[in-house]
């Protein structure tokens, strides 16, 4: 799993104030369906550091099992806070 700062809509105040506010969500990154007989991986190569923008369909992550290496590809556009 990896956890982005998915940007949300800006909000205004309620005063007459010209500062907009932004907030941002934790998304959690499922990892790609890999196949029934695959219960684990390991994480071989991070292709974003934290803190790297992401644009959704960027590939974050690489994920090598016994049988397969898999490419986790952003879900959202963000910046990913941390490496889980």
């Amino acid at each position: 799993m990896h956890r982005f700062a998915a940007p949300a809509t800006a909000v205004r105040p309620a005063a007459a104030s010209a500062m907009s506010v932004r907030w941002f969500a934790d998304v959690t990154q499922d990892v790609p369906n890999m196949g029934d007989s695959i219960t684990e991986g390991t994480i071989i190569e991070w292709a974003k550091e934290a803190g790297d923008y992401v644009s959704m369909d960027d590939v974050v992550c690489v994920i090598e099992t016994d049988k397969v290496s898999v490419d986790v590809r952003a879900e959202h556009s963000g910046g990913p806070r941390a490496r889980c």
